[in-house]
């Protein structure tokens, strides 16, 4: 696998678990990943017998004594079969559910012309022997790319020379979800970022600026300098400090309203 591949996997790998939702009033242009389709591969299909130990050449013949038994224009399909191939070479069998899972049933046809695949799928079918048919589809991958003035400027995300971690690669597949609450474990979160939906404008209402960010609200809405929700922790609103007792720091820290010495309910 190339290097780039490699990284675009990891990644995939790493968005999936962590997801973020889009910031509010930001819309993505692409098309839905599920409206993608846009045809077929004219000269081939793929085949699942019910027999596992047949070899590509034994796959092929099921197929053409099937075709001697079957109307005239069949014939002549199976006749223009350039290669059947098996799909998944070296495969072992699996199980999932108690169910047995092998691929090694799957075969490739690939056809000497272009053929109506859909017809052809379903006339192979019929074949006693035959489990499934189907064309392969085609789907078009869309760069799907925000609505947001600073893209641009984060350049992790998309280059053209790949040197990034392919964002719109993976915003056509999934682009977070709402509901789900990840928990980010560093040296500190600006919670009211404008990448994470916020606004430092906002900061006199918690709710306002913290944009995407999970909010306890059980905390937020309980009494000040008490522990409301029961975990030991007072007014922990939006998460907690943990960082105490440090001896060293750097002059770029020294911003107002933050802190590397002492816990407290602000995670900046």
């Amino acid at each position: 696998m190339a290097r780039s591949a490699k990284k675009y996997v990891l990644f995939l790998l790493l968005f999936e678990f962590f997801s973020f939702s889009a910031a509010p009033g930001i819309d993505y242009i692409a098309r839905p990943f599920t409206s993608s389709f846009v045809g077929y591969v004219p000269d081939e299909i793929v085949v699942k017998l019910d027999r596992p130990d047949l070899s590509s050449s034994a796959a092929l013949g099921v197929l053409q004594d099937a075709s001697l038994i079957n109307k005239k224009a069949f014939q002549n399909r199976i006749q223009k079969i350039g290669r059947m191939k098996r799909q998944f070479s070296s495969i072992k069998l699996n199980r999932h559910r108690a169910a047995s899972v092998n691929l090694s049933k799957w075969f490739r046809i690939t056809f000497t012309e272009k053929m109506d695949v859909l017809a052809v799928a379903q006339e192979i079918k019929e074949i006693d022997g035959v489990v499934d048919a189907q064309p392969i589809g085609i789907h078009a991958v869309a760069a799907s790319t925000p609505q947001d003035t600073y893209y641009s400027l984060q350049t992790h995300l998309n280059q053209a020379n790949d040197a990034d971690v392919d964002a719109p690669e993976a915003w056509d597949i999934q682009r977070g979800n709402s509901d789900i609450i990840v928990a980010i474990l560093d040296t500190g979160v600006r919670y009211f970022h404008k990448d994470l939906g916020g606004s430092s404008a906002s900061l006199g209402s918690p709710q306002n600026a913290r944009g995407n960010m999970w909010i306890n609200t059980t905390e937020l809405d309980g009494a000040a300098s008490t522990d409301d929700d029961g975990n030991s922790y007072s007014d922990d609103w939006i998460g907690w400090d943990f960082v105490n007792g440090v001896t060293f720091g750097y002059p770029f820290y020294s911003i107002s309203g933050e802190d590397y010495t002492t816990e407290d309910n602000d995670p900046r």
